[in-house]
């Protein structure tokens, strides 16, 4: 069991390590790149609003989702407890092992009885849709790139077909179960099963979660158009499609506090894969970064406080309960 635990410590320190080492190459890179960023970036205060338009709109439609994933479980938040939950959860995630994830998921089984395996299925399905969301507009914007004459990877455009094909696969495909569910390990996995079954099964819900994902695609999208606006760039309307839906996808999959350096990276190379230069956009991914973080600490902040009250309170009502039937 030693040998075990150390194993975990070592698996964790590697992790942070790179995480810190991505991060420290950002912020060396973007002091290299320091002269360009200042003769090529102009951010006004209209600039300033427009990106956390986009920003507080993307949180707004992030939490639709999952409020209509929890509605079709048999469950209701209101739609601010939803907006506090992602906002909570953005400020959460800068901190080593996804704390905010693991907030919202305390909060949902706390205030609401949203159990762990449950809160696992929801994210299961999430992420399947993100996929197949993120293939669908990649797909659009660079087959509409093609179209209009402009310079595009294929591989690229290959590359969201095949992540809206495979992850349309996997909702379809019965997921595996144990038929001996005496151990933990195999009582919890069919109950994680069962779940993403029954919440990806119904055609209808899965439709709403993808336009509601286009939606919030389409408020990142806006977020670099003002963004590349101030840097004095107007690539190609068909560019945010594709940057868009990668930055979101790459910011929920990597392992860096809040997805810091690989959003950022991905931009980049997205725009240089469109025929534009790489540090066109990873300057603009810096930019929106900026304006998010200030959004994510003044708001997130403001959230995180509302859902730590709200389990307390219902903490101290719950134990307030249990001392009247001793």
């Amino acid at each position: 069991m030693i040998r075990e635990k150390g194993n975990i410590s070592w698996r964790k320190f590697i992790e942070y390590s790179i995480s810190l080492l991505i991060v420290v190459l950002l912020v060396w890179y973007l002091w290299e790149q320091r002269e360009i960023f200042l003769h090529t970036i102009n951010l006004s205060w209209w600039h300033i609003a427009g990106i956390s338009a986009g920003v507080l709109l993307t949180w707004y439609f992030n939490g639709l989702q999952m409020r209509v994933l929890l509605r079709h479980a048999g469950f209701r938040v209101t739609q601010c407890e939803a907006f506090s939950l992602i906002a909570a959860t953005a400020i959460g995630n800068y901190l080593p092992m996804r704390v905010g994830t693991g907030l919202r998921l305390h909060y949902l089984k706390k205030v609401h009885n949203f159990r762990y395996v449950q809160s696992g299925s929801m994210a299961g399905v999430s992420m399947t849709l993100l996929i197949v969301s993120t293939g669908l507009m990649g797909f659009l914007g660079g087959a509409g790139m093609m179209l209009s004459g402009n310079k595009v990877d294929v591989s690229i455009i290959i590359l969201f077909v095949a992540m809206s094909i495979s992850a349309l696969i996997m909702l379809k495909l019965p997921m595996p179960t144990f038929k001996s569910s005496n151990k933990y390990i195999a009582r919890t996995w069919n109950e994680f099963s069962i779940g993403y079954k029954e919440m990806s099964s119904d055609p209808h819900v899965a439709l709403k979660i993808v336009v509601l994902m286009i939606l919030q695609f389409l408020c990142v999208g806006l977020r670099f158009y003002v963004t590349f606006d101030a840097m004095h760039l107007m690539p190609s309307t068909w560019v945010y499609l594709i940057i868009a839906p990668t930055s979101v996808l790459i910011a929920i999959a990597s392992f860096t506090p809040g997805g810091l350096g690989f959003r950022e990276a991905a931009i980049g190379y997205i725009t240089l894969a469109v025929g534009y230069d790489f540090n066109s956009g990873l300057l603009a991914g810096a930019v929106d970064r900026a304006v998010l973080l200030v959004l994510t600490f003044v708001v997130g902040g403001a959230a995180l406080l509302y859902v730590l009250t709200k389990i307390n309170k219902v903490s101290q009502v719950k134990d307030q309960i249990k001392g009247n039937q001793l």
